[in-house]
């Protein structure tokens, strides 16, 4: 019992030296992970200014604060023990009586509780002596000092603005953009795979240059190379359009063939009807009729049916399609047997030749639409970029650049379909307007007359897509006009021969200039405005439903499209 008694009190004794101990451990890991943490905080705000790092804001604020939690676990490991407890308490001269006692305190010999006894009263008289010996602030002051000034640092660099901040602006609206951009693509590559009215053949196509398109997006390292990416995939685009027009083309030419000869007149109208009822029925007249008609007009309709099936073999060689050459074939197969008087084979042959060729034509029309409506919003999907671009590049800008009377201002182009998006700047003196003139706003003259002239300077910069131009030249003052360009390839507009650089709308006269700039590349090619570009093609779907080359189920959507993108 006394040896009981005895060592409880000793470590009664021991507890406050043991409790400041590790006050101290606990003030001395905060203070050295607290240190390393500024320190790579600081670092890490450095290396911000030199490269644009996403979120480092929040990682130099959680960094110190992870450095120092896993300290604070550290510290609960290098909890104080007895016996450091017990040297301590010697060290302020008990001559090793505390650590004798600790270590002999299961012995119950009498001399072991004489010395016990006697380490308890000198430990109780030195305790405070002893609790104020552990020192705490002497050794880490150097350290807060070094804490602090980095803290302050860091403070400093936090409010000091960041160049790499508009960079990484720019990043964020080109990621967001590209996200939006691959789900759209996303989106077309689905419609695709359930149109009902393509074949599988077509389906796997179009999907594959879609996917094609969404790989090469993924993989593209700057903004030229992810616009060449979709330009790419919308030249694929208009080329299976071609190749469908082609097809087309060449299908309702042998329906007008058809519809020359009296024989066969029945059978191209229910062929251009799509109606295979009428085909049928039609076949059927044209057999009974046959059987009952002279050799001579048999022969007949046989040359013109071989005629049309030779016409249709060329075409089908033209265009590289295994469908027309396959309905050719089954043509001169009926052609022939015709001519032979073997009446039911060249119905069966005739039938199976004619159903094919309308139900090819439905599809070419449906893969063509596919493919304009895919190429289109492949190039919605180059202005989204070319716009995140431009946003990006221009976020940081202290003003959006002003002129007066006689300056011109570069303003990024809206694109239009199939043509990559640039700017340009008008040569001056054009615009008659106060103050700056923002992108996309009609600039508003003296009523649309009156004379002036001006000379002036105009130079707009932007990432992604964006200009710099100036020119001198006589204005004359005129009225309203955008002056959104869009760049034509040469080949669009006279070839090799044709203008390269050529200005639309009421700029006046005098010279100009323009100069790509940024990352953005595009082809060589002149410039024009985008109502004058879109109204070509506007045109052109609106002819294409006239004829009847857009099925009546996608009329609307073709038009809706149009509607949406109208200048």
């Amino acid at each position: 019992m006394f040896t009981s008694k005895a060592n409880d009190e000793l470590k009664s004794l021991l507890t406050p030296i043991r409790k400041q101990l590790g006050l101290r451990v606990w003030i001395q890991q905060l203070i050295v992970y607290g240190l390393w943490g500024m320190g790579a905080s600081l670092v890490l705000l450095l290396l911000a200014r030199i490269w644009p790092i996403p979120f480092y804001q929040w990682i130099a604020i959680g960094l110190p604060v992870l450095v120092v939690i896993t300290g604070l676990v550290r510290a609960l490991w290098m909890r104080p023990t007895w016996l450091q407890c017990a040297q301590v308490a010697d060290g302020n001269g008990l001559a090793q009586r505390v650590v004798t006692a600790w270590e002999n305190q299961e012995n119950q010999s009498m001399v072991a509780g004489m010395q016990r006894e006697d380490a308890l009263q000198h430990l109780r008289k030195n305790l405070p002596q002893v609790v104020e010996s552990v020192r705490i602030w002497s050794l880490v002051q150097r350290k807060v000092y070094v804490t602090s000034s980095l803290l302050l640092v860091c403070l400093v660099l936090f409010v000091w603005p960041n160049p790499q901040d508009l960079r990484l602006a720019q990043i964020a609206e080109e990621e967001k953009a590209i996200a939006q951009v691959e789900e759209e693509v996303e989106a077309l590559k689905q419609d695709v795979k359930k149109n009902t009215g393509l074949t599988d053949a077509q389906k796997k196509q179009l999907a594959e240059m879609l996917e094609q398109a969404k790989k090469a997006l993924a993989k593209a390292d700057d903004p030229a190379e992810r616009q060449n990416a979709l330009r790419a995939a919308e030249k694929q685009l208009e080329k299976v359009r071609d190749a469908e027009q082609h097809k087309e083309k060449a299908l309702q030419a042998l329906q007008r063939s058809l519809g020359n000869q009296e024989g066969t007149q029945a059978l191209a109208g229910a062929m251009e009807a799509k109606d295979r009822q009428a085909m049928t029925e039609a076949l059927a007249k044209m057999a009974k009729a046959m059987e009952g008609m002279p050799q001579k007009e048999r022969e007949e309709i046989a040359r013109e049916l071989a005629s049309a099936a030779e016409q249709l073999k060329k075409e089908a060689e033209s265009a590289d399609s295994k469908e027309l050459e396959d309905i050719a074939k089954q043509l001169a197969e009926a052609a022939q047997q015709t001519a032979q008087g073997q009446v039911p084979q060249a119905m069966t042959a005739l039938e199976n030749s004619l159903m094919q060729a309308m139900t090819g034509i439905q599809q070419s029309q449906q893969a063509m639409l596919a493919a304009i409506h895919a190429a289109a919003s492949l190039n919605q999907s180059q202005m989204t970029l070319a716009s995140a671009g431009a946003q990006a590049g221009t976020a940081g800008a202290s003003g959006a650049g002003s002129g007066t009377a006689e300056t011109g201002q570069a303003t990024p182009a809206s694109g239009s379909p199939g043509n990559q998006p640039t700017a340009a700047t008008p040569g001056t003196g054009a615009n008659p307007n106060q103050g700056a003139n923002p992108a996309n706003q009609p600039g508003n003259g003296n009523n649309g007359s009156g004379q002036g002239n001006g000379n002036g300077n105009g130079n707009g910069n932007g990432n992604g897509s964006g200009g710099q131009g100036s020119g001198q030249g006589g204005g004359a003052g005129l009225g309203k006009g955008r002056h959104e360009l869009v760049t034509v390839p040469a080949d669009r507009i006279g070839g090799e021969n044709g203008p390269v650089d050529t200005v639309g709308g009421s700029l006046g006269s005098g010279p100009s200039q323009s100069q790509q700039s940024g990352n953005t590349q595009v082809s060589s090619g002149g410039t024009l405005p985008y109502e004058e570009v879109y109204g070509q093609y506007e045109q052109f779907a609106r002819e294409s439903m006239e004829k009847g080359s857009i099925p009546g189920d996608y009329q609307q959507i073709v038009k809706d499209y149009f509607s949406k993108i109208e200048p």
